[in-house]
């Protein structure tokens, strides 16, 4: 009962616009959750999240990592930034280091998407939390979700007013959710009608069915920190095209066809037709040493055929061919779908389509 009360408040009482749990599923195999907010500076899209979710503490260069929200959308990231890497960023974060955020790739959501906020203003963090000892904590776990009471049973009295919580779940019956993949989750507080985040999970004790979390007017200073170095280390610049060359084609070309060196240019239609005793359709493009590829975009005008889902792989000097995505969409420009491959060349890309295709330009950026 007291679950169903929960949610039904949370159906009465929405969070504020796109601020939502996500699921994570990271490159390395673990799973965890994150929070996905919009930046207060231009509304772009992030995500907090615990470092460990995101790659291993051996590990210094984070990954991207595909997350689902609640309605079961999925998306993916660019390269996570551990607090550690910023000057500052720990010490806003009340001294955890085990704290990442990490910017949304294109495509996840739609331009000014994420309006949201990170959190309440810091003042009101200290005044809520000392007039209630419970936050609902919601959990996204196999694609389902589920929300429970918590109590705040010992938080860190220093310089930082308690904002290092112990969380313990208030039914005993709900300490089957104090396992692994918790990490990340946010217990929420409810301000004027409204959710609002109260405290990330950084970590939980199997042991006695508690977790550590971190208040988010906290995690909300480490982010401040951590988009200022990024602004400030690599500011906004146009996006250039990359200069690569077509390098091959497993398939059969239309009698007639415009030169196919022409599709990583100005572009035009092309129909490949599967060649014999083949099942696909494959485009190699070959990418020069000491170029840096971000996204790939696949498109074709609306009267050369039919969308279509290719696999993107990637291959490196002398290595065998891996899947960079199985998701690539050929589309049409007005609803083009970049394609995230973040690497440096030299190495060959490979778009597979199963059957026949049809594709008008491939561009690199």
């Amino acid at each position: 009962m007291r679950l169903f009360l929960l949610l039904a408040l949370m159906t009465l009482a929405p969070m504020p616009a796109t601020a939502e749990p996500v699921e994570i599923y990271a490159s390395f195999g673990k799973r965890g959750q994150g929070w996905l907010f919009g930046s207060a500076r231009d509304g772009r899209c992030w995500i907090a999240l615990p470092r460990h979710v995101a790659g291993p503490e051996e590990e210094p260069q984070l990954l991207p990592f595909v997350f689902a929200d609640r309605r079961g959308r999925s998306g993916q990231s660019l390269d996570p930034i551990p607090v550690e890497a910023v000057p500052g960023a720990v010490e806003a974060a009340a001294g955890h280091s085990d704290l990442a955020f990490a910017p949304v790739a294109p495509g996840a959501r739609a331009p000014g998407g994420c309006n949201s906020r990170l959190g309440l203003a810091p003042r009101l963090y200290a005044i809520m939390l000392r007039q209630t000892g419970q936050l609902s904590l919601i959990t996204l776990q196999g694609g389902s979700a589920a929300m429970f009471l918590v109590e705040i049973i010992r938080s860190a009295n220093d310089a930082d007013e308690g904002a290092t919580m112990l969380l313990r779940a208030s039914n005993s019956s709900d300490n089957r959710y104090l396992i692994g993949g918790l990490s990340g989750s946010v217990a929420l507080m409810f301000h004027e009608e409204q959710a609002h985040p109260g405290a990330m999970v950084l970590k939980v004790n199997k042991t006695d069915a508690t977790a550590i979390a971190l208040r988010f007017d906290r995690i909300a200073s480490a982010f401040d920190i951590v988009e200022a170095h990024v602004a400030g280390s690599a500011p906004p610049t146009e996006v250039a095209d990359v200069v690569a060359t077509l390098s091959g084609l497993l398939g059969q070309l239309d009698p007639g066809a415009a030169p196919l060196e022409r599709i990583t240019g100005k572009g035009g239609c092309w129909r490949l037709g599967i060649a014999p005793g083949e099942r696909r359709v494959d485009l190699m493009l070959a990418v020069p040493p000491g170029q840096r590829v971000e996204w790939l975009q696949a498109s074709l005008p609306k009267d050369c055929g039919a969308p279509s889902v290719a696999l993107l792989d990637i291959r490196w000097p002398g290595a065998g061919w891996q899947m960079l995505t199985g998701t690539c969409h050929v589309t049409y420009p007005d609803a083009v779908d970049p394609c995230r491959v973040g690497r440096t060349g030299p190495f060959d890309l490979r778009l597979r389509v199963d059957g026949n295709a049809a594709i008008g330009r491939i561009s690199l950026e």
